[in-house]
């Protein structure tokens, strides 16, 4: 049973999504923005791979896995939400063993091992960071790698400096690089924004899809990935 006070709002979200908005995140992942973010995400990625197992945690809409399916990977999928990993299985049926539902906050460490752990643009939405670490350090195998991206003020948050200096990883690169955005940190009045439409989201208010156009149009800003490296 989970324990689902472990979750974030923005967990138990996508955790309940259903059928429909998964779709309707797929059609809006086919827009052209987005297969820039995607060549970014997947240069700097590529060149900070170790070994050939991957795992794509969480999946979404399969921007990630897919591209390096396609390079001859071993790739794996988790994601807290159903209809993503029943999507992957559908599309993947020879492999679709390598697809689960987990999050996080609960995932079957001893299950299987990974040369490479991926996580793009989630980070900085889970609530118990010391637990994530912990997991996906006991995911991997020896030297092996988690890369995710952050917004670049997430980088100041205790909790994020203080789950990562007691994760047992070592940072072996930061990449600082821009979504065709402004360089600029967000503002208070932007934040404020920001925060208020996710209350509205997780109260039902505003329907996910208002929500993403909202989220589209606001200012985006640069990330930082990280390529951390465990060493037993």
């Amino acid at each position: 049973m989970k324990n689902n006070d472990q979750y974030s709002d923005y967990s138990r979200h996508f955790e309940n999504l259903n059928e429909d908005l998964v779709l309707a995140n797929k059609l809006k992942m086919a827009r052209i923005f987005e297969e820039y973010l995607l060549y970014l995400d997947v240069r700097i990625i590529q060149k900070n791979l170790y070994g050939d197992k991957i795992l794509d945690f969480p999946i979404g809409t399969g921007r990630i896995y897919k591209s390096f399916l396609s390079k001859g990977f071993n790739v794996y999928g988790y994601d807290i939400c159903a209809p993503y990993i029943e999507a992957a299985k559908n599309e993947n049926s020879s492999i679709a063993d390598n697809f689960s539902v987990y999050s996080f906050e609960n995932v079957n460490v001893e299950h299987n091992k990974f040369d490479t752990v991926v996580s793009l643009r989630v980070l900085s939405n889970i609530k118990e960071l010391d637990m994530a670490f912990n997991n996906i350090f006991n995911l991997l195998n020896n030297k092996g790698r988690w890369i995710f991206n952050v917004p670049p003020s997430f980088m100041r948050e205790d909790n994020f400096n203080n789950a990562l200096n007691n994760s047992g990883f070592s940072v072996k690169s930061k990449i600082y690089y821009d979504w065709i955005s402004s360089f600029r940190e967000m503002t208070s009045i932007e934040k404020r924004a920001r925060n208020l439409i996710v209350r509205l989201l997780n109260k039902k208010v505003v329907p996910l899809n208002m929500f993403k156009i909202l989220d589209y149009l606001m200012p985006r800003k640069g990330r930082v990935m990280f390529v951390l490296e465990k060493n037993d």
